[in-house]
């Protein structure tokens, strides 16, 4: 009851603003389930997954040529809470992210959206080697939180009821290990308030002549750190140089080739078992793209 005060309050004094603007304010249920990548990550299944997420958002208009181009999506910012199986090891899961739904399809009453969200994730419960060592698949208290979604909207003049599905994944990077991570199916259902009728995209629109240059070529430097095993306390500092030469096919999509170059003090530690290992060749790994 509390919630739904303060939920009402907020649309009373913030309504004029909102109405500026199609904005979105949206919670969303979502039911699901461990998806148990590994064999030694099934124990873990002994219950299904609750996550609920309240969402702000706002529809792009047709001033620029991507909104255009996606559709008129919607782009914001979100809060989301999980339990997760065998809890008195993994605890619960908070994150904040941002995300953007783009439509697939438009009618007047109704769309197909597909949704991506990139935030952080906190997780109440790791792995500790001294009092939590049944938790092999997160390392860390903070992760990346990475959700997908697929889903169909109605529209009731300023309600809008979604229901779809959700894949939800929480991972480190191996900063941390252990880092597993957890890979979360989901079915979803979600009833928001529109500040002003949404606009639908019914037309093809006539775009301008691609003002970008037919090829593009890219080179990127980047570094982080990473573990090798749970008990070895050190970090190594890997190492990345990427090449990129791509072609323009349209406005939205282009075709490329890359090459990465790595070096990771960490390898010689993990291989150095193997016959004739050469110590200094394998700081260095290669990888193709495309």
């Amino acid at each position: 009851m509390k919630l739904l005060l303060i939920l009402l309050s907020f649309l009373f004094f913030f309504n004029p603003l909102l109405s500026q603007n199609s904005w979105l304010l949206m919670p969303s249920y979502r039911h699901g389930f461990l998806l148990p990548h590994r064999p030694s990550l099934a124990y873990f299944n002994n219950q299904h997954i609750d996550e609920i997420t309240f969402e702000v958002s706002k529809q792009l208009s047709d001033t620029n040529q991507w909104h255009r181009l996606y559709r008129l999506p919607n782009v914001g910012a979100g809060l989301y809470f999980a339990n997760l199986p065998s809890s008195y090891y993994t605890g619960k899961s908070i994150a904040a992210y941002s995300f953007i739904d783009i439509p697939i399809k438009w009618a007047k009453k109704y769309s197909i959206n597909y949704s991506i969200g990139t935030g952080i994730a906190y997780l109440t419960k790791h792995f500790s080697k001294t009092d939590n060592y049944y938790n092999i698949a997160i390392g860390s208290a903070f992760n990346a939180y990475i959700n997908l979604g697929l889903y169909y909207s109605h529209y009731f003049n300023k309600i809008q009821i979604n229901t779809g599905i959700s894949f939800t994944h929480y991972s480190n990077g191996a900063w941390k290990k252990p880092n597993l991570g957890f890979n979360i199916p989901t079915v979803k259902i979600s009833v928001g308030y529109l500040s002003k009728v949404k606009t639908p995209f019914l037309q093809k629109a006539q775009y301008k002549k691609n003002k970008y240059n037919a090829y593009e070529y890219d080179i990127m430097f980047s570094c982080g750190t990473r573990q090798n095993y749970p008990a070895d306390p050190n970090s190594y500092l890997v190492n990345n140089l990427a090449f990129t030469f791509e072609k323009y096919i349209s406005l939205k999509r282009k075709l490329g080739i890359g090459i990465d170059l790595f070096y990771d003090p960490s390898i010689p530690i993990r291989e150095q078992a193997i016959p004739n290992f050469n110590t200094y060749n394998h700081y260095f790994r290669s990888g193709l793209r495309f």
